[in-house]
């Protein structure tokens, strides 16, 4: 009878640690820890639990071609294949996709890798080319789009877009009514042109929607910066963060010769 006892109790001790250390490894997988051992005690351990953060890359892309040919600008350019293989590695280094929409209303785990997937312009291979790759790995686009260059050859026009939006994977947003330097422009020149290109989204693709902004060429101003803010942007892109506010990105530029292996071993955004 006590050897029964005994190994019953032994039994619930042993269960009692390996709950333990079921506990601590579930932990240790969404936290950064610190031991401290107390060596004179030989006993104490202090566990200073820190919660891990996740990466997050804004990733910006402008055209598709099916090759690079002489004379292209692979500095807003890359091939269909290239791209493709730029998503699968970031997918196969754990990073997932997410949609600016989401990015802004925070709908996602602060503690895992996102890459987000930018288009500038509105080049026709974004419909042609970069939607079916979405489609096929179900993965989210922004679209930063001039909206008085949509009937241009070589852009896609709003019935593309709105079969895009539609899908629940892409999203439409302002790149201004022109792809023009706006730094040194009238501040109310401004302000009228760039809610002339919100108005424009609202009413030819849905309406309320969230109002973000890329500056042309990445250029701006406090002074922009501002008036872009009290037009109702909640997100605004830029080439470099010169004023610190938290409703401003910098977009990592990928280019042809770009090596994405490299980039997902750093952080872009907080």
């Amino acid at each position: 009878m006590k050897n029964k006892k005994f190994i019953k109790a032994i039994a619930k001790y042993i269960i009692i640690i390996v709950l333990e250390i079921i506990a601590l490894a579930f932990l240790m997988h969404h936290y950064i820890g610190f031991l401290e051992l107390d060596y004179r005690s030989g006993r104490r351990i202090v566990l200073d639990l820190q919660e891990k953060k996740g990466e997050m890359v804004v990733l910006l892309y402008h055209d598709l071609k099916p090759e690079i040919k002489e004379g292209d600008n692979t500095n807003s350019t890359t091939t269909i294949m290239k791209f493709e293989q730029d998503v699968v590695t970031l997918v196969e280094h754990g990073y997932q996709s997410l949609s600016l929409e989401n990015y802004y209303q925070k709908k996602y785990d602060p503690t895992k890798d996102y890459f987000v997937l930018t288009f500038d312009d509105g080049y026709i291979s974004n419909y042609q080319d970069v939607f079916p790759i979405l489609k096929k790995y179900q993965m989210y686009a922004d679209i930063f789009i001039n909206t008085n260059s949509v009937d241009l050859k070589n852009h896609f026009n709003m019935k593309q877009a709105q079969e895009m939006e539609r899908s629940g994977l892409v999203k439409i947003y302002s790149h201004f009514t022109e792809h023009m330097a706006v730094e040194n422009m009238p501040i109310e020149d401004f302000k009228k042109y760039l809610l002339e290109s919100y108005s424009f989204l609202e009413e030819n693709l849905s309406a309320p929607r969230l109002r973000m902004f890329a500056f042309p060429h990445g250029r701006y101003n406090e002074a922009t910066y501002e008036a872009a803010k009290s037009l109702g942007t909640v997100l605004q892109f830029v080439q470099e963060d010169k004023l610190g506010e938290e409703d401003i990105r910098v977009r990592v530029p990928i280019e042809y010769e770009t090596d994405i292996q490299e980039l997902c071993k750093e952080k872009t955004v907080d």
